[in-house]
């Protein structure tokens, strides 16, 4: 069911929207001028949204302005509504990024036409996006698999050599640079790679199927040996605090190993030497709970809602790091793929916590560290 949230500040018109809008299938959300209506999108995400152009405070054209110049609303598809308006102020609205507009008084035919039409011509562009993205997804990481290993295995050598038989700092230095960037080129790779992954594995209900059946025999090995991975590779092992219990888990372990490697590289790239990073894992009601915690910079509410693919988050620039944002959304997609349940809470400076539960099964009463 598609949502519609109505900006419209006479009654009258706003509950006859609601009404029409209700009776043919559309969810609605009503606000009485646009700085409510601002305000309610800090709470969902609307699939259109139709506001009035002349309302008391913020009006209609403002409200289009701010929506179109944000990030987490400003492809929601928008109609403009008034009752008298100027060639120049509909120029204005539609050179803004509005999508149709509708004149005072309006049948109920020209209304379900407008929101109908504009629905469909947002679908079939969030489809070629959609296309867009998943072609490069696909194609990108393998054409760079190849020469990317070369270089790899060629830049140690080159280290080692320049390492035994050349003085020059300088020289060692770029060698020792180049080595290190490659190596992060090939993780970021790596993560496209299984992003991939997990993009084809949406489409295959077999494959998806069989990661479902698939069996962890000991969680507490598997989160062990992947939690510690990361912390050698920031050298913080002092930082990990890990406290788990044993189980089977109904999950493939390829998939889990990556989900806790992503979650605890998180936590240690957003927080600082000395901080502590925590996993816990414990088994209730048949229910396995894994949660990576960490007292570094947080995440805001809108940062949690606009976890996406190719997003970098603004906390990377505020540590003084780039990122992609592609590691925890591949975990998120896992997650919802696989029927497992994915959670974040976090405050901004305080913490960022976030839980996977996991189906178990024999389970080992005591908590191992």
């Amino acid at each position: 069911m598609k949502t519609i949230l109505v900006i419209e500040d006479d009654q009258s018109v706003r509950n006859n929207l609601e009404i029409i809008l209700d009776s043919n299938g559309f969810c609605v959300c009503s606000a009485k001028d646009g700085l409510e209506g601002f305000r309610m999108l800090s709470e969902i995400t609307p699939d259109l949204i139709i506001s009035d152009i002349m309302m008391p405070g913020i009006d209609g054209l403002e409200l289009l302005g701010k929506i179109r110049n944000g990030r987490l609303h400003s492809s929601v598809p928008f109609i403009i509504l008034t009752a008298k308006s100027t060639y120049e102020e509909l120029r204005e609205g539609m050179a803004m990024g509005a999508d149709d507009y509708l004149f005072k008084p309006f049948t109920i035919k020209d209304l379900l036409e407008s929101v109908n039409t504009v629905l469909e011509k947002n679908e079939k562009h969030e489809g070629r996006l959609k296309e867009l993205r998943d072609n490069i997804a696909l194609t990108v990481p393998h054409e760079f698999r190849t020469p990317l290993t070369a270089i790899l295995g060629y830049s140690e050598i080159l280290k080692e050599d320049i390492a035994r038989t050349i003085e020059d700092t300088e020289i060692k230095e770029i060698v020792n640079n180049l080595s290190d960037s490659v190596k992060r080129f090939n993780r970021l790779v790596q993560k496209f790679t299984n992003y991939t992954n997990v993009v084809l594995m949406m489409d295959d209900e077999s494959t998806l199927k069989g990661v479902r059946e698939r069996r962890v025999s000991s969680a507490k090995l598997t989160l062990h040996t992947s939690a510690l991975k990361i912390a050698e590779h920031y050298k913080r092992l002092s930082d990990l605090d890990i406290r788990v219990q044993d189980a089977e888990l109904s999950i493939d372990e390829t998939y889990l190993s990556f989900m806790v490697e992503e979650l605890v590289n998180n936590a240690m790239r957003y927080s600082r030497c000395g901080q502590r990073v925590s996993l816990r894992g414990n088994c209730s009601k048949g229910r396995y709970e894994i949660k990576v915690r960490d007292e570094g910079i947080g995440m805001s509410p809108e940062q949690i809602r606009e976890i996406a693919a190719f997003r970098q988050f603004s906390r990377d620039a505020l540590m003084g790091k780039s990122g992609n944002g592609i590691g925890l959304v591949t975990v998120k997609k896992i997650a919802e793929h696989t029927g497992l349940e994915f959670n974040i809470r976090s405050e901004v400076e305080q913490f960022t916590e976030v839980t996977i539960t996991v189906p178990c099964m024999n389970v080992q009463k005591e908590l191992e560290s």
